[in-house]
């Protein structure tokens, strides 16, 4: 009995497990050099992989739609974060460390430059989050509006009302 999944499953296996096999198959060390610092790849890419695995796992929760609607978008926003936002992440950090090592303004301003960076990944993924809640604000800016309105046009048709004694 065979079992079909979808292709983006099936690629997404293919990578993660793609790369756990040439990561175990490669030397421990391989060292790059990046603006003069010598890093060794083989931990971030370790990372990198763990990020695809949770990828992986979200992306067979948002598939089976068992464990309700808000688990299934939940597990699809993981997909893609695990996906494409974390190791982005990973690699900002490591290239923004090496390049702060070799430049002092930089190091001096490390943590706001870090965390602009870092802040700029998650604004970027979080694009059509923002957007729909952007949306519902206004829904709710004007729908407040027009119930005071509402108030206010009671409030006035009370007043010309004369009671009699």
């Amino acid at each position: 009995m065979s079992v079909s999944l979808p292709n983006k499953i099936q690629s997404l296996f293919y990578l993660v497990t793609g790369l756990s096999a040439i990561l175990a198959a490669a030397p421990k060390p391989v060292i790059i050099y990046f603006q003069g610092q010598p890093i060794n790849i083989v931990p971030l890419l370790w990372a990198i992989d763990g990020s695809w695995y949770i990828s992986l796992f979200s992306a067979y929760l948002a598939m089976h739609g068992r464990f309700g609607r808000i688990v299934q978008r939940l597990a699809d926003r993981f997909e893609s974060f695990f996906l494409i936002t974390a190791p982005a992440e990973i690699a900002y950090i490591v290239g923004f460390v090496t390049l702060s090592l070799s430049n002092t303004w930089v190091w001096n301003h490390f943590v706001p430059l870090l965390l602009v960076g870092i802040f700029a990944l998650y604004f970027i993924d979080a694009r059509y989050d923002w957007y729909v809640v952007l949306r519902l604000d206004y829904q709710a800016v004007r729908t407040i509006h027009q119930k005071l309105k509402q108030v206010a046009e009671l409030i006035r048709m009370r007043r010309k009302i004369h009671r009699l004694n």
